[in-house]
């Protein structure tokens, strides 16, 4: 039992991933809080769909004269929907590397001792 608090008390200095500054990233600009966490190809993602559907509407809204109200509230909402997306998803990878490394450390530690 004492092995485990101690394994405990040395995690605290291992490779954690900070979640307030992956979901900080994250709100400030999408895909950075993917980045952070060196998931380059899902960053990659988030930050084109992000950009095409905020282009999109900027053209909508500065060009198109007819049923402008209805697609730009789609287009806004799509833009929504994929910025919350881009949070939530940064908020549950940076979960799944903390589970992950704690995890190996723990195995790495039973190695040791066995």
């Amino acid at each position: 039992m004492q092995t485990v608090k101690y394994a405990e008390q040395k995690l605290v200095g291992c490779g954690k991933k900070s979640k307030p500054l992956t979901v900080l990233l994250a709100m400030m600009c999408p895909g950075a809080g993917h980045l952070y966490l060196g998931e380059a190809l899902r960053a990659a993602w988030f930050i084109i769909l992000f950009g095409t559907n905020s282009l999109f509407l900027l053209y909508v809204i500065m060009s198109v004269n007819v049923l402008k109200a209805p697609l730009v509230i789609a287009i806004s909402v799509a833009v929504f929907v994929v910025y919350i997306c881009n949070i939530v998803g940064s908020l549950q990878q940076v979960n799944l590397i903390n589970i992950m490394d704690r995890l190996q450390y723990f195995e790495d530690n039973e190695e040791r001792c066995a």
